[in-house]
């Protein structure tokens, strides 16, 4: 019935061939592309992308949280057009969301239509489906395997067995391999504290046994879950989000008229448009729960309810800037990691299905109704949540052509890694501008390289290089965990070529010409995906870049650097991205030549970059990639050692005479993490063997 219920409702992911769509769609923005780079490094490397080209001049694909190249819905992309596959893998994370909440659901309910009633409201809750609206492709996931986490616990908990354990662990590593680490973090937290609840109830000293296997089913799910975890934790800790900020937590927290939203969601402004955002700050859970939630404290479970109802109120005032949670940030491990905690709100939708759901089940006891009277009023209490969400939120779900989503034009074709050589900054009087020309994250599915980019998670030092480009100091340089590089100035052009930017698309108002940009296409309309705007006809122009460096350079004149505060003074002063400053450099600068020569790509793929080099005698080259650990370099098939070199790239010693030098990004992380699920996949089999 809930799998009917479910492909029903949600009939247009797949008797469609389109693509979810939305114009503030996170999927159209960020995932297409994110989907595209990784069917074309499999199609053409063999391998799931380690590096993505096409944004911030280079930066980590499967360590981006966001990829979720592991997580197995992500195999239909793959397999399947993207459009076809998106639609389907969320219609999946649907599915499993009432599935899921189902199986905890008639663990505590005496009545399977209560289940049925819990398990449907949660997957049609008007905060799920706002989901494929905004597009948030993760949190779907995460919604959806909340419940079945805490099913899996509440199994080893009343069953402490080896097959119970094993469950735990799978599910776990289910909840780790998905790409939503803040509410993986909220719910992890809330299923402790429960657990902690339960065993306090039961008595400590009977549970010794209990807490090991919990301990143990927690260490497999980590250990199969370590091809994803281990890099992403790389990642992190080279990210800016090791340095925290309190206003970059609240980002746009609620304020007390958002309570207004607990009546109705507002999702639509009054003169009928779509209201910006409408999914954030909202604290609607769904008015027709409100008779259930006074009835579950009349039924037999009050303390459960009662503590449910509490959970709910402090997970609203967390959505608050309040002492709780300047408090939270300052002393809670990991909660500073995070924007937005209003978005605590989607566990709490948890909470109060579960809450309506012990209503339900308080209403269907024999002591109420005769049995005609309890399965009519099941049949009107399952109709209420499909009622609520088709009158609020089901019109704003659509599917379009994937073709009248990110339209392609000429100018997509010359900015295309395949026929522009090198790379492409995108700017803008504003942020606005800047993205409208062509937004970052939609760049992969163009096959378009960018210095430009928006993610979770930023490189730091790229970043402090990006800024330093745009103001020209170092105190241009944002402390705070950053997420989009918007191009709005230039004041060092050198670094800009330094990049290898060949082009420069953007509002054709702008006068490039000082930066050494010629101007050599212009529109005055050009219809372009724009992030909160949908499709719109928006004037554009591009430049050529004069005398471009390239993909790889001689410099000439070395300075050793040993801290991150030398490297930073030493980018700000250059006057020339060719006076390299390389982090440590010895005794090989003494033999360095300065002599010059060429260089150029033979091979430009995803993880594999070949270059064709012309030494004119013992020199030092540098490279217009992304400094970062993983990557190996070879010349003419023997190991060179690579070193940072202008704060954010890469660079090494390169000997007299014509040679072919192969760049590499691998991952030792993801190498140990393959080793550690190896050990753990074998470790639950043994577990669930009889």
């Amino acid at each position: 019935m809930l799998l009917l219920i479910g492909a029903g409702f949600l009939h247009q992911l797949w008797t469609t061939t389109g693509i979810v769509y939305s114009r503030d769609s996170d999927i159209i923005a960020e995932h297409v592309g994110i989907k595209t780079i990784e069917r074309e490094a499999v199609a053409s490397e063999g391998l799931f992308p380690l590096w993505n080209p096409s944004m911030n001049a280079g930066t980590p694909a499967f360590a981006n949280p966001q990829s979720m190249y592991l997580f197995p819905f992500d195999l239909l992309f793959l397999a399947l057009p993207i459009g076809i596959a998106t639609n389907l893998v969320i219609l999946l994370n649907f599915l499993l969301a009432g599935v899921a909440m189902f199986l905890f659901s008639r663990r505590y309910f005496r009545h399977p239509a209560a289940a049925v009633i819990c398990a449907t409201a949660y997957m049609l809750s008007h905060r799920y489906l706002a989901m494929i609206y905004s597009g948030w492709l993760p949190k779907m996931s995460m919604f959806a395997l909340t419940p079945l986490l805490f099913w899996a616990c509440d199994l080893l908990l009343e069953r402490p067995e080896r097959r119970t354990t094993a469950v735990v662990a799978l599910v776990g590593a289910l909840s780790l391999l998905q790409g939503d680490m803040q509410q993986l973090y909220y719910a992890a937290m809330a299923c402790g504290l429960w657990i902690l609840l339960r065993l306090t109830a039961a008595g400590w000293r009977h549970h010794g046994g209990t807490m090991g296997r919990l301990a143990l089913g927690g260490l497999l799910a980590v250990m199969l879950a370590a091809p994803a975890l281990l890099p992403r934790l790389q990642f992190a800790a080279l990210s800016t989000r090791t340095e925290p900020s309190y206003d970059f937590l609240l980002a746009e927290s609620p304020v007390p008229r958002d309570l207004l939203t607990f009546f109705n969601p507002h999702d639509r402004s009054p003169n009928g448009e779509v209201r910006d955002e409408f999914w954030e700050n909202n604290f609607y859970f769904g008015c027709w729960m409100a008779p259930l939630w006074l009835m579950a404290f009349f039924g037999k479970k009050r303390r459960a309810a009662l503590l449910l109802a509490l959970g709910i109120g402090i997970m609203v005032v967390l959505s608050f800037d309040t002492a709780v949670v300047r408090a939270f940030y300052d002393h809670l491990p990991g909660f500073n990691l995070f924007r937005q905690p209003s978005r605590i709100l989607l566990l709490a939708q948890f909470f109060a299905v579960f809450l309506a759901g012990l209503g339900a089940d308080a209403l269907l006891d024999p002591g109420f109704f005769h049995r005609r009277g309890r399965i009519a009023l099941a049949g009107l209490m399952l109709l209420a949540p499909i009622l609520d969400s088709t009158l609020r939120i089901a019109p704003l779900i659509t599917t379009v052509p994937i073709a009248q989503a990110l339209p392609r034009h000429a100018f997509h074709d010359l900015l295309d890694r395949k026929n522009n050589g090198g790379r492409v900054l995108a700017v803008g009087l504003n942020s606005f501008f800047s993205r409208a020309a062509l937004l970052y994250c939609t760049a992969a599915y163009y096959g378009i390289d960018m210095i430009n980019g928006a993610t979770g998670l930023e490189i730091r030092h790229y970043i402090e290089y990006f800024f330093i480009m745009e103001g020209g100091t170092a105190a241009a340089i944002p402390h705070h965990p950053a997420v989009w590089t918007d191009g709005l100035q230039i004041a060092k052009p050198e670094m800009l070529r330094a990049l290898d930017v060949r082009y420069i698309i953007g509002d054709p108002s702008l006068n490039l010409e000082a930066v050494g940009a010629k101007r050599v296409w212009s529109s005055p309309g050009s219809r372009t995906y724009v992030f909160f705007g949908g499709v719109l006809s928006v004037p554009l122009a591009i430049w050529r870049m004069d005398h471009p460096l390239g993909p790889a350079y001689f410099a000439t004149s070395v300075h050793p650097v040993e801290s991150e505060a030398q490297s930073l003074d030493g980018l700000v002063r250059s006057s020339s991205a060719l006076d390299a400053c390389v982090f440590g450099l010895g005794r090989e600068a003494g033999r360095l030549e300065f002599s010059g020569g060429t260089a150029e790509f033979l091979e430009r793929g995803y993880n594999r970059y070949r270059y064709r080099i012309d030494s004119g005698g013992n020199n030092f080259l540098i490279l217009s990639q992304v400094w970062y650990p993983g990557w190996t370099a070879t010349v003419d098939g023997a190991p060179v050692k690579l070193y940072r070199t202008n704060h954010a790239l890469l660079g090494c010693v390169v000997p007299r005479g014509r040679h072919e030098l192969v760049l590499q990004m691998t991952s030792p992380p993801l190498r140990h993490g393959i080793w550690a699920a190896a050990v753990a996949a074998i470790a639950v089999i043994v577990l669930l063997v009889p």
